[in-house]
């Protein structure tokens, strides 16, 4: 065998590295999420799962991160993007629901009513066939959302959302679910002293006996004028939101018909 021919084996056969530590490890599964080659996603669903298999609890009220780099932004869409001032955390939930059985649930049924105490206008427009992604049939679905939610301190916020969602087979055989999502453009509030212009979105939900094992982690670049509230204020609601949203989808999958599509 000539060396180049050498030379490219070893680089289509060597293994894909992806971080062990959780700061830097979904924003490596942001970037990959939708890659065309699930090889990094699945490297990194892998050591995600060995994470949480020991430090789960240490992220159960919430874990800073690494901002997402200027590269994994630029490759989202067209629009011009900016990590500078970018803030991230991240926060674990151990379900007793599977990952099947949670997607469904946030797909098929209405936000309105499933969180009508949050949710106070909801429209999607779906990018692909929902019931073949749920089989597991296909293995992407998209959606796009426009969304007006209540959050604490009297805030409303409308956003125009992108939502990608990828099914990845784990070295053990089990299939993680892979949620990302972003803003597409500035949120609107009904306050002149905070703006969010940018809002990024990731969650991974990985079988584990009967339930699942899940990771949201959320990146925020916002801005505060005239207040003396925290520059994190955003993010800190973001991570309440998280947890409180995890809990709230368990509760309502024990408490409602199993979904069907």
């Amino acid at each position: 065998m000539g060396m180049v021919a050498l030379a490219l084996l070893l680089a289509c056969s060597r293994p894909v590295e992806a971080p062990q530590e959780l700061d830097a490890l979904v924003g490596f599964l942001f970037a990959h999420a939708m890659d065309e080659d699930p090889a990094a996603l699945a490297a990194g669903g892998d050591n995600l799962a060995v994470w949480m298999d020991t430090r789960l609890d240490e992220t159960l009220e919430g874990y800073a991160v690494r901002t997402l780099d200027q590269t994994t932004l630029d490759g989202l869409d067209d629009a011009t993007r900016s990590a500078e001032g970018l803030v991230g955390a991240a926060v674990g939930h151990e379900s007793p629901h599977d990952p099947t059985t949670i997607a469904a649930s946030q797909l098929t049924t209405d936000p309105l009513v499933r969180d009508a105490d949050t949710v106070l206008a909801y429209a999607r427009e779906d990018q692909g066939d929902m019931a073949c992604f749920l089989d597991h049939r296909c293995g992407t679905f998209a959606y796009e959302s426009w969304v007006t939610a209540s959050l604490p301190l009297s805030l409303e916020v409308t956003s125009h959302n992108l939502v990608q969602w990828r099914w990845v087979e784990l070295s053990d055989g089990g299939e993680a679910l892979v949620q990302r999502n972003w803003m597409v453009g500035a949120a609107e509030l009904n306050v002149d002293w905070l703006d969010v212009l940018a809002q990024y979105y990731l969650w991974v939900s990985i079988p584990h006996g009967d339930g699942s094992r899940n990771m949201y982690a959320t990146w925020a670049q916002t801005r505060l004028t005239g207040t003396d509230v925290p520059e994190t204020l955003a993010l800190h609601l973001a991570v309440e939101d998280m947890v409180g949203a995890a809990d709230e989808m368990d509760a309502w999958i024990s408490a409602n018909p199993a979904p069907s599509w």
